[in-house]
């Protein structure tokens, strides 16, 4: 076979004989191939757990300072000063327990299953 105008002789035995054929089939395959396999649904298997318990150290009582005797005023603001550092330990105690029941149960749906 001859192009026009040019002379020259092209062969066609390759576009014949079915090598483009095979050229071009494995990698259609291959995209064809990982097309379909992204199309695969997975299973979704929800697990029962127990919950985790509070930390014993969230739970424990707080500690309330010793009133001294005899009882000055200079007693009375140290007194208040361990007073107020134990409000605020106590507040932080019961804002972590709080903040992980709020983790509880923000995993948990209406059937009590955590994903």
């Amino acid at each position: 076979m001859t192009i026009r105008g040019s002379g020259k002789k092209v062969s066609t035995g390759w576009w014949l004989s079915g090598g483009w054929l095979k050229a071009t089939t494995v990698p259609l395959s291959l995209c064809l191939l990982t097309q379909l396999s992204s199309c695969v649904r997975t299973e979704i298997r929800h697990v029962d757990t127990t919950p985790s318990p509070i930390p014993a150290a969230l739970l424990a009582d707080c500690p309330v300072p010793d009133i001294p005797e005899p009882f000055t005023w200079g007693d009375s603001l140290v007194l208040n000063e361990r007073l107020l550092t134990s409000l605020l330990t106590c507040n932080n105690d019961k804002a972590a327990i709080r903040e992980s029941e709020k983790i509880r149960n923000n995993g948990r749906h209406k059937d009590n299953r955590i994903e």
